[in-house]
């Protein structure tokens, strides 16, 4: 089956965040907790964020946590690869989600007369002029 690159980079920059700046997951194997996980990802993002950032790693954790929801039951929330993989997939349904109900200005339709900033015709002069 061919491999996805984007999604590899994803899964590779995920686990060295994880593996490698947090020092390994929290939480015995086999038994991790989302709090395990959430505890993991606090570690690592507030070594890689900006100063003024930092605060934002509470709310990062959340996204983080929520992307683990199919495994709520589970007795393990699994391997740095496990939960790479799940983040993944959520983070792919968000951005999904936020096209499909025309949250981005990407999917909002153009008013009638006026030249969108995301024109793929014209130079970026032309399309400045045009507003």
């Amino acid at each position: 089956m061919p491999v996805s690159l984007s999604g590899d980079a994803f899964s590779l920059n995920c686990g060295h965040l994880f593996n490698d700046v947090a020092g390994g997951m929290q939480g015995p194997e086999g038994g991790r907790s989302m709090e395990d996980i959430r505890d993991t990802f606090l570690k690592w993002c507030v070594q890689r964020v900006a100063y003024v950032e930092k605060g934002a790693c509470q709310g990062y954790a959340d996204v983080v946590v929520m992307s683990l929801i199919p495994m709520l039951e589970a007795p393990s929330q699994g391997c740095t690869g496990d939960v790479c993989l799940l983040l993944s997939l959520y983070i792919g349904q968000v951005k999904a989600v936020e096209q499909d109900l025309a949250l981005v200005e990407e999917a909002l339709p153009a008013p009638a007369g006026q030249v969108s900033l995301l024109s793929e015709t014209g130079s970026a002069a032309a399309r400045w002029r045009a507003i």
